[in-house]
């Protein structure tokens, strides 16, 4: 099928076998892919994970996961996870967004009337109104070489302050080190950095903290270490590979092979060895630099290959020892004689400490034959130390030859170290020790936490807490590496209110302890009164789509723009309330319908409707079509079964039942009330600012009353049967509906809006245009039970009346 919207024509390309669509091509072209049981796996180039419940868990981009989503027992989603951020979500029964907490812990309450939203409000008292979340940084260079850069950004205007967060291969966004003093504009790492992938973005404050801002990417990309080669080629042309440690920031690697004066490149590519055929006796030298793109680092330290030397028979070294072989200082010396093989090119020397395993210890020049080493610093845990050395040459290695050293020192315990303070949710965003604090919104949880230390048994917690209220020390014994707590909550004074609490550490054996850390860690929260939160009011259409917002003013601060199916008009996806009032997801562009998510482009479900065809009229049949392939008329609330929208304004105006309500709702109970006491309850508002958002849903209301709405609700929820037939003054269409009694009461409730009559065995309602709808309940000889629906119309300046009759039948 196609269609055309503003001169461009879009084409639905469906597969010949199943009925699906594969393809969206015109202004934009999609592609889409299957699983089994009908999901939607693929969309242009996103993938998508479900779970058995056929809802979306993970999006995926490149194989790598980009989002992914929690829900709770019913089913509503409560969880956004975007990296370490996590966005936590709270959702009404009828599928509407009523609270929303940022991975920075801002709260945004969303308020409802009769159904329909009209404004948002966010801080207040619980700490005051976050600036918004700032532009990404700029980087420069975007590679670099020597692992040098510098990060640069604008303050906003009404911004006190800017915290810079970093985040190393992948890591954890942590507040970069220094801090930038108060007022920077740019920031350089104090010395240079290793190879690695380094995210900055900011958080603007005032005093509390917007949630980061978008990421700016350096890469550094220095030479690789750890060029080796092996096995030793003995003789001409035989076989060898050249190695080098992998560089995490680069793409690509290039291995130069120097012959006589020359250097060449032999290798070019992602891997991180060189397999060498072999070649003619003589010595060859190697060196590799690591790439990104075009941009490629200095080379590595030259190593060299002499092929053809012949076996070479290496010997350990006929003697090792350590001296003194008893300290209680920590202080010796192990040394050893000379490799009596002249192929000698290095020692390795090994350690195991009270009898555990063997591992490395590094020579200061192992190139230089070095046959002496003493530990620096001198050893501080008691114990048996165990040495052995081995000679090296041609890529191999002799025998071991070994001694033994015991060391007995005094409990002396080290300070801790990696003292740090984390935010336990979301995040997580951490504080390392040093002079600035992480800046919490009030109630935040967070953890103190550090290393362990060898022969500790315990530690001891000191929290020295300032604020405007007094200061206090406190000090807290604990066997565990961290320690809780939660940021200010309430003010002590009734004013603004800002608190500090620093930490610092120290380990303890019995009555023994080390000094505490130094620096400390600190932790910092304000309570800000200023009264009610601010307000943004929302002006929907009768779809419940935001087309406007406007401030507390009047003044319009935002309009949006929808295609025919829900796209956005300008093509800008923004996260939270948009097309019919479902949230939108930014990253996906989908709509998130509570059952299933939607997509705007081709006005399509990305999975198989629960709710299976009407056997009755077929509607439904297509299981991924969207409010009955009319987005004009109707809505699809849940994303299982569409209704007409009008018919919903209709219930509104004339049966007010206000949806669930968030406890920290500023309107409080005026939801449902009505225009007037809820223009009391919102904060600072004008008439003006709202007038309009509930004019639209006066009209739309009053516009959908009488039987030609009716008639089209009842020719979507049931089936006709068979012409219409006239006679004595009247014309008579009958219908077929589903459910019984229960069904047929279901549809009266809509036609009336709930308000009817009770006459004998019958109920009586009106249409609001003269017209009126009649529901009764007969027992058929054979015990089967209908209940008919009538709706009777009497046509202006016409003596004949039209009949509609459903009938609704059990039993029998």
């Amino acid at each position: 099928g196609g269609a055309t919207v503003g001169g461009s024509v879009t084409h639905w390309n469906y597969g010949a076998s199943t009925n699906r669509l594969e393809t969206l091509s015109g202004a934009q072209s999609i592609s889409y892919g299957y699983d089994t049981r009908g999901n939607v796996l693929q969309r242009a180039g996103r993938g998508f994970v479900f779970d058995d419940a056929d809802r979306i868990v993970a999006t995926t981009s490149g194989g790598t996961t980009d989002e992914s989503y929690r829900y709770d027992g019913h089913g509503r989603r409560v969880a956004i996870q975007r990296g370490s951020d996590t966005t936590y979500q709270v959702y009404s029964k009828a599928g509407q967004l009523l609270a929303e907490q940022s991975p920075g812990g801002q709260f945004t309450n969303y308020v409802y009337l009769n159904g329909s939203l009209i404004a948002r409000t966010s801080g207040g008292e619980d700490g005051g109104t976050a600036p918004p979340a700032p532009a990404a940084p700029t980087v420069n260079p975007a590679i670099s070489t020597s692992g040098t850069y510098t990060v640069s950004w604008s303050i906003p205007s009404g911004v006190t302050s800017m915290q810079l967060l970093e985040s190393v291969n992948g890591g954890a966004a942590v507040p970069a080190v220094p801090a930038p003093a108060n007022g920077a504009i740019q920031w350089s790492p104090p010395s240079a950095r290793a190879s690695g992938v380094y995210v900055y973005s900011l958080r603007a404050c005032n005093p509390a903290c917007s949630d980061p801002g978008a990421a700016g990417t350096v890469y550094v990309v220095r030479a690789p270490a750890g060029l080796t080669w092996s096995p030793k080629p003995l003789t001409a042309n035989t076989a060898y590979t050249v190695k080098w440690n992998a560089v995490s920031s680069a793409s690509s690697y290039r291995l130069e092979e120097e012959t006589g004066a020359t250097w060449g490149v032999v290798y070019s590519g992602a891997n991180t060895q060189f397999p060498h055929a072999g070649r003619a006796a003589g010595s060859y030298a190697y060196r590799v630099s690591a790439c990104r793109g075009s941009t490629c680092s200095a080379p590595s330290a030259v190593v060299t290959v002499q092929v053809g030397e012949g076996a070479c028979n290496l010997l350990p070294p006929p003697g090792i020892s350590v001296t003194p072989t008893n300290t209680t200082t920590g202080n010796y010396t192990v040394s050893w004689s000379a490799s009596p093989s002249s192929c000698v090119t290095s020692y390795q020397l090994e350690e195991m400490f009270n009898q555990t395993s063997w591992q490395p210890v590094a020579l200061s020049d192992p190139q230089t034959q070095q046959r002496q080493w003493s530990p620096d610093p001198p050893k501080t845990v008691s114990g048996t130390y165990a040495y052995h050395v081995a000679a090296c040459g041609g890529g191999q290695c002799s025998a071991w030859m070994g001694a033994v050293v015991t060391v007995s020192l005094p409990v002396d315990l080290a300070v801790p170290t990696g003292l740090q303070a984390c935010k336990n949710r979301p995040g997580p965003i951490c504080q390392v020790a040093g002079p600035q604090a992480l800046d919490l919104l009030p109630g935040s949880n967070y953890t103190v936490s550090w290393n362990a230390v060898e022969n500790a048994t315990s530690y001891k917690v000191r929290r020295v807490t300032s604020s405007n209220c007094g200061n206090v020390t406190e000090t807290f014994p604990t066997t565990n590496l961290e320690w809780p707590g939660t940021a200010a909550l309430a003010s002590c004074s009734g004013t603004t209110y800002t608190r500090t609490e620093r930490y610092d550490v120290q380990a303890c054996a019995g009555a023994n302890c080390s000094s505490f850390t130094t620096p400390d860690v600190a932790v910092s929260s304000t309570v800000a009164r200023q009264g009610p939160p601010a307000a943004v009011y929302y002006h929907t259409d009768a779809l419940g789509s935001p087309i406007a917002e406007s401030d507390a003013s009047g003044a319009v601060i935002k309009r949006r723009g929808y295609q025919p199916w829900g796209a956005p008009a300008d093509g800008s996806y923004e996260q939270g309330p948009g097309y019919t009032g479902h949230v939108t997801d930014a990253l996906t562009g989908l709509s998130y319908m509570q059952q299933r998510y939607y997509d705007p482009v081709a006005g399509r479900f990305l999975s198989v409707d629960p709710v299976t065809p009407n056997t009755a009229n077929g509607t439904n049949f297509n299981r991924y079509w969207y409010a009955n392939n009319n987005p004009y008329r109707f809505t699809d609330p849940d994303g299982r079964f569409p209704g007409a929208r009008e018919f919903e304004y209709v219930n509104r105006m004339e049966g007010v039942t206000p949806p669930p309500r968030h406890p920290d709702d500023w309107l409080g109970p005026a939801i449902g009330v009505g225009l007037g006491a809820m223009l009391l309850a919102v904060p600072d508002p004008t008439d003006i600012a709202l007038a309009a958002a509930f004019s639209r849903f006066m009209i739309a209301a009053r516009a959908s009353k009488g039987a030609p709405q009716a008639l089209r609700y009842l020719e979507t929820v049931t089936q006709k049967i068979g012409p219409t037939s006239g006679r004595s003054g009247r014309r008579t269409t009958e219908y077929r509906g589903e459910g019984g009694r229960k069904g047929a009461e279901k549809v009266f409730d809509q036609l009336t809006g709930g308000k009817s009559t009770t006459r004998g065995d019958s109920k009586l309602g009106s249409l609001g245009d003269g017209s009126n709808v009649q529901m009764s309940t007969k027992v058929h000889s054979d015990g089967s039970v209908e209940t008919s629906i009538r709706i009777t119309v009497d046509r202006t300046g016409s003596h004949i009346k039209d009949i509609y009759k459903a009938r609704f039948k059990e039993g029998g």
